[in-house]
């Protein structure tokens, strides 16, 4: 995710346990901003958000044994504060405006689907009786239970009056768009032949999403009124770049002209096989021998 002022970009990166690192383009450092221990079901940290002002990122992690949802200073200073304290594995995906709402999903135990929840943003306290991982305060707050509904990678509108998402209720994949933060209030189907990954423009004048063909596809929608138009999808260009998981794996610029992507390899195959090295032990022996048999 690119930050506010477009200098820096926080992403995931795997080293022996996933963790949040930042770049900055300028400088051209890599820094490592969290540092997580793999547990046992492999859960690290990553699905990093910028809060507006730049100076912190929501992430989930997996460092209790349960996927939940902490704040850190985007400098590494303080200490981690826990979001959510829910019984149900929880990720991150979009933060409001005003940096007091967090948008992600969970999955219920033995569920086939997830839901789209709603954090809130506040200086977390310690709860008495509680047993947080060590530099981790916990929150007592819940999520707003009335605008949960079906649905994954939430992304609020640079206005905070809608959130766009995508859901399989249909029994296909499509990207919805709901108010906020009574979703109960509407739902507009904004693509129309599949959908996943959705990302606002910052603008609010657009909205992109990866269609079924995984190609990139931009819709016109308006936000300002008292409901919202939405114009017909068109494909910006066909994607060549990696999608390791589910999550979105691009972000857009402040502008909306440019798009950050992770590049699968050389040749954009991301089944490609990966470069290999053969070691061959005692080759000078067997090289004298050769030779000696001309």
């Amino acid at each position: 995710r690119l930050s506010p002022d477009g200098t820096r970009v926080a992403a995931e990166i795997y080293d022996q346990s996933t963790d949040v690192w930042i770049w900055d383009f300028a400088r051209e450092k890599l820094r490592r901003l969290t540092f997580d221990s793999p547990t046992a079901a492999g859960m690290g940290d990553g699905m990093s958000v910028w809060t507006p002002d730049g100076r912190e990122i929501i992430f989930e992690s997996g460092r209790t044994g349960m996927q939940s949802v902490y704040k850190q200073a985007a400098d590494g200073t303080g200490t981690v504060d826990r979001l959510s304290t829910s019984a149900t594995p929880q990720w991150s995906t979009s933060i409001t405006p005003d940096g007091t709402w967090v948008a992600g999903f969970e999955r219920q135990p033995r569920a086939t689907f997830s839901n789209v929840i709603f954090l809130p943003v506040i200086r977390a306290v310690v709860r008495p009786g509680s047993n947080p991982a060590p530099g981790v305060s916990q929150s007592p707050v819940e999520p707003l239970e009335e605008t949960r509904f079906q649905g994954t990678m939430a992304d609020f509108s640079p206005n905070g009056r809608y959130v766009a998402y995508q859901s399989n209720e249909a029994g296909r994949s499509e990207i919805y768009v709901r108010p906020f933060p009574r979703g109960d209030n509407g739902r507009w189907q904004i693509s129309t032949a599949g959908g996943t990954r959705p990302a606002w423009a910052r603008r609010g004048r657009e909205l992109f999403y990866l269609d079924a063909s995984n190609a990139l596809t931009a819709v016109p929608v308006g936000t300002s009124g008292p409901t919202i138009s939405i114009g017909s999808p068109a494909k910006l260009f066909d994607t060549k770049y990696a999608e390791p998981n589910p999550s979105r794996h691009y972000d857009v610029s402040a502008d909306g002209q440019r798009f950050l992507m992770l590049k699968a390899s050389t040749t954009g195959d991301p089944n490609a096989t990966p470069v290999s090295m053969v070691l061959v032990e005692h080759w000078f022996e067997e090289l004298k021998q050769r030779l000696n048999g001309k």
